[in-house]
């Protein structure tokens, strides 16, 4: 594949691209009768939600069980954000621009049923977002590692590895789009070189705690267990709180990525 790149820089830039390229899906539609269907509210909600409603199933929400389509974890759910239901935040924003606003039935169809894996769903469980339980992003993971296992390519490959990632942020194990969400994120890239987070030492050693033999979704669950547990960057923004967590979660996070990649690879040899 590296080869078909042209070369390892090549490949590297494509990884990247497909990586990052997830949250600009246009695959999730909201809206109603009333004010017509959506891509995102960019434009309309004056920068308060700058991504595309296909961010909405980049979580998986660890302090609950079961969720309303049977997953172990599910995915976003405004009823059960980490905040105090009265507080005027994020999802408090996101959540009174979507009132009552529903899911296209063609991206129930399509991009819902993708993310479905080994759960249930009915429509009616999409008409109203305060009420939507969104499928969880180990489901979105899974169906992008079985799309490349079927037709290996850089792009679907990389497309895991956001999922991968995502589970190693605090913000999208807890629930919440708030909560310094994008400002630790941006922090953790701005930091990533600088204080040396993804030390291959570390990585290393944060291996030896994955397995290839163990199912993709019990992998990314593991790591959103650990990060669920290093919520220090949900409530303190300073660096030192923001260091204490990355120095765990963004080896954590590339081990979990290696295992999940060495685990496609293993499945093209048919192993």
């Amino acid at each position: 594949m590296v080869k078909s790149a042209g070369s390892v820089e090549k490949a590297r830039e494509i990884l990247g691209n497909a990586a990052e390229a997830v949250d600009s899906f246009e695959d999730t539609r909201m809206g109603g009768w009333w004010v017509g269907y959506h891509y995102t509210a960019k434009d309309l909600t004056l920068g308060l939600m700058s991504n595309n409603y296909t961010s909405l199933w980049h979580f998986i929400n660890m302090s609950r069980g079961k969720d309303d389509h049977g997953n172990d974890y599910g995915g976003y759910d405004y009823r059960y954000r980490t905040n105090d239901p009265k507080t005027i935040d994020n999802d408090w924003i996101v959540m009174a621009w979507l009132y009552n606003q529903q899911m296209k039935e063609k991206d129930y169809e399509v991009t819902e049923a993708h993310y479905r894996h080994d759960s249930y769903s009915r429509y009616s469980q999409y008409e109203d977002f305060q009420d939507i339980p969104f499928q969880p992003v180990d489901n979105l993971g899974y169906y992008w590692f079985k799309e490349f296992v079927k037709n290996p390519t850089l792009q679907s490959i990389g497309f895991v590895a956001h999922a991968a990632a995502d589970v190693g942020a605090a913000q999208h194990t807890w629930n919440t789009m708030g909560n310094y969400h994008v400002e630790y994120e941006e922090w953790a890239e701005d930091h990533h070189f600088s204080d040396n987070l993804g030390d291959f030492d570390r990585v290393h050693e944060m291996l030896k705690n994955y397995s290839t033999s163990k199912g993709f979704r019990v992998t990314l669950t593991q790591t959103a267990q650990e990060s669920y547990a290093h919520a220090e960057p949900l409530f303190n923004a300073s660096n030192a709180a923001r260091l204490n967590a990355a120095r765990d979660m963004a080896p954590m996070s590339i081990a979990t990525i290696v295992t999940v990649w060495t685990k496609a690879v293993n499945k093209l040899y048919g192993e």
